[in-house]
């Protein structure tokens, strides 16, 4: 069966602006708030600062995550990113991260960890989860763990049918040997990949 390796803690980050769904939004949309709080699950749209994007929501879960499980940085070997809303088309939304972080945590106190992006809108952030799981799993860590975030901001077309649905937020996932709140069973998992164009996200969008 070999070591469990799971999820160990989380932390979150979700802008401190909102929208009430039920009230206002409702009325001038048309929509039934009973459709939004009970058939989605939805009372409040999340709605970014002007000093708010994926990377700084991605680098307040981690930073949150890092003191909640008193984490030092020398035990952290990778931070993953899964998201769609990347800040940048060369760089790896962790590098950003990883440089908010060293301006807290210390000057270059996370240069030994390896980071990168794993763009593929829903998914992205289950390929982030099972690459560290496996790179923890192989046994290449030397005992560090790693750190797995899923970033976004969501945006849709005034009056659109998914207008009711965007958002923004972040959660921090720290991944290691014998976990306190989930262990990912190995060979559980399958792929598939399909060109379909059920949603569309062009720059800028």
């Amino acid at each position: 069966m070999g070591i469990a390796v799971g999820i160990d803690d989380i932390a979150v980050h979700v802008p401190g602006l909102y929208l009430s769904l039920l009230d206002k939004f409702a009325r001038v949309r048309g929509v039934e708030p009973a459709k939004l709080q009970k058939g989605l699950g939805v009372e409040n749209m999340a709605v970014p600062d002007r000093h708010e994007d994926g990377a700084t929501m991605g680098a307040m879960s981690a930073l949150r995550l890092i003191r909640k499980s008193d984490i030092d940085p020398k035990d952290i070997g990778r931070i993953y990113i899964g998201t769609e809303s990347s800040v940048d088309e060369s760089k790896n939304m962790g590098g950003y991260i990883v440089g908010m972080l060293e301006e807290v945590l210390g000057k270059g106190s996370l240069e030994h960890v390896g980071s990168v992006e794993f763009k593929f809108a829903c998914i992205g952030t289950t390929y982030a989860l099972e690459s560290a799981v496996n790179w923890i799993r192989a046994g290449e860590n030397d005992g560090k763990c790693a750190i797995v975030i899923s970033s976004d901001i969501a945006r849709y077309d005034l009056n659109s049918p998914g207008e009711y649905t965007q958002g923004a937020g972040s959660v921090a996932m720290l991944i290691k040997e014998d976990p306190r709140l989930l262990a990912i069973e190995p060979r559980l998992t399958g792929s598939f990949t399909k060109d379909e164009n059920d949603f569309y996200r062009p720059f800028g969008k």
